[in-house]
């Protein structure tokens, strides 16, 4: 009975090949349907390659003639190649008909060969470090994506130095009859060390370019050492960006603006001005502050997370306060403070869905001489309270569960609360067993809208031993040597000894520790010592003693 003809049909194109999940083109020839199932590849040839032998690249893929392979096999073989680094394309086609012998054509284009990286121009860099940090080696192929990090990299250690304009050009040079292998040259150059001399303000007048200089990471140079006037683009940004908006904000002035920057260079000593032009708008004041939507918790309780300034004595008597102007000034980030703080109340009563919204409308003003005011309205959404389904601890190999659920404050059937999730990570971080920082406890939501908590851990070498020696009067020369296991048998237990040796002395001590004992909530300890020693000052010559201790 002659087999039945299928025709098997794939092409992947590098482009797919890089991706999570390459695509397959499939063929169909003579009107046959494309095979689903394993495919035996008869014979595989490897096309274009220069650099690497064919069974070399066969082998990064785990390809061999006669074995039966499915498109997703061979996915798979073209993902292992791409992740070699070896190749700039390649693609994969299989031609040929089930029982008439199938054939698997590799096509690559290998990238070329570094023989040697050369860096010029660095001054202030090690060029070895660059090589030794960006992995941009000699004997490694050339990628742009390396390279493209070692350019970032010489860019940034610059700029941590004060040469923040660093230019970098780069060229491959082929290697004359050595097909696929060049020289990467880079060209650097640093610029010059700019130095940060002057900082300077247009257009603030409610603060002056002292207190706007002091709430900048970026700060002039002056007089002691540590005021060495560096300029780091990144920190500027930063300024920028949230310092000098925060510091506005805070007084009231959430109408500030940055209308510009300049950066004035002398382009002989490198010294910098800066110049910023700021638009500071009015200064608001809270008009009214409401809570709507609000059931778990009176209004009184969560208005005490927002304090607003204090009006003083004569206001809280009914005496003054009446004139807008007495108002307090509105502070944005003490007010986003406050609504964290509010919903995090939430949170540690079981609303883990629940959520605190600020809503700040600015107020029209009817006459020119009306202060600036905002409503402050915080709408919560409480939506239900959330139970605790399961605790699970995940990658404890060695460390038994018992241990670790002993320092969790969280168990199935209680309200959840973020408070003692938080508590619970801190002290399972603090047994010292683990690698920290621990990763984020894992909460997951389930159909019923209770919360599956996993604590994840990763276990750590935990025992350790020292020995030394030492000469002293008396004793003379001595040694000694010590193993303590603080999580014996991965239960938590704790032993250690100790032996003090010499001439003239010899003790030893073993101590044993129980938090746990049979499971139990009772811990104890016990302490057994045992020492001799000999006097080289006395008569009396030798003293000899065995003692214990036993707590509970």
């Amino acid at each position: 009975m002659t087999p039945r003809r299928r025709t098997f049909g794939w092409i992947a194109a590098a482009a797919l090949v890089a991706a999570a999940a390459p695509s397959a083109h499939a063929q169909e020839v003579e009107g046959g349907p494309i095979a689903a199932g394993p495919v035996v590849i008869d014979s595989i040839r490897v096309v274009g390659n220069v650099r690497q032998s064919e069974l070399t690249i066969l082998g990064a893929a785990g390809l061999n003639p006669g074995n039966a392979y499915t498109i997703f096999d061979l996915q798979r073989a073209a993902k292992d190649l791409w992740r070699t680094g070896q190749f700039r394309d390649l693609k994969m086609e299989v031609q040929g008909f089930v029982g008439e012998g199938v054939t698997l054509t590799v096509r690559v284009d290998e990238a070329d060969l570094m023989r040697n990286v050369v860096i010029r121009g660095l001054e202030h860099l090690d060029e070895r470090d660059v090589q030794d940090t960006t992995g941009l080696k000699p004997g490694r192929p050339f990628s742009p994506g390396r390279l493209a990090f070692a350019q970032r990299y010489i860019r940034e250690e610059l700029a941590d130095r004060g040469i923040p304009f660093a230019r970098i050009e780069y060229e491959t040079e082929p290697l004359p009859g050595r097909e696929k292998e060049v020289i990467l040259r880079l060209d650097v150059s640093e610029g010059n060390r700019i130095t940060v001399a002057d900082v300077s303000f247009e257009g603030n007048e409610v603060f002056s370019d002292d207190e706007l200089k002091d709430a900048m990471g970026v700060k002039p140079e002056g007089f002691w050492w540590w005021s060495q006037g560096k300029y780091d683009r990144e920190r500027f940004d930063q300024d920028l960006a949230v310092n000098l908006p925060a510091l506005y904000a805070r007084n009231g002035y959430i109408d500030f603006q940055i209308l510009g920057d300049s950066l004035v260079i002398d382009p002989q000593t490198g010294k910098t001005r800066l110049v910023i032009r700021v638009d500071e708008g009015p200064q608001y004041r809270v008009g009214d502050f409401r809570i709507v939507g609000n059931r778990e918790f009176s209004t009184e309780e969560l208005e005490a997370y927002y304090r607003r300034e204090d009006r003083g004595l004569l206001a809280g008597l009914g005496f003054g306060g009446g004139r807008e102007d007495s108002l307090p000034v509105f502070d944005q980030p003490e007010m986003m403070e406050a609504t964290q703080r509010a919903g995090e109340r939430y949170r540690n009563a079981g609303y883990l869905y629940s959520a605190v919204i600020p809503i700040v409308d600015r107020r029209p003003r009817e006459n020119d001489d009306d202060p600036y005011l905002v409503d402050v309205t915080w709408q919560v959404q409480e939506n239900q309270r959330a139970y605790v389904h399961r605790v699970d601890i995940e990658g404890n190999e060695y460390t038994h569960d018992r241990v670790i659920r002993d320092r969790i404050f969280v168990l199935p059937g209680d309200v959840f609360s973020q408070d003692r999730v938080l508590q619970s990570y801190q002290s399972i971080s603090s047994l010292g067993f683990f690698e920290v920082p621990l990763a984020i406890p894992d909460i997951q939501p389930n159909e019923t809208g209770d919360v599956d908590i996993t604590f994840k851990v990763q276990e750590k070498a935990t025992g350790s031993m020292n020995f030394g020696t030492s000469v002293g009067g008396g004793v003379g020369l001595s040694g000694f040597i010590g193993y303590n296991q603080p999580n014996l048998f991965g239960q938590g237990k704790n032993v250690g000894f100790r032996w003090d040796f010499g001439r003239f002395l010899n003790n030893l001590t073993l101590d044993y520790t129980d938090p746990a004992i049979r499971e139990s909530r009772i811990s104890g300890s016990i302490s057994l010592f045992a020492a001799r020693d000999r006097f080289i000052s006395f008569r009396s010559g030798r003293r000899r003693r065995i003692g214990g201790s036993l707590r509970f």
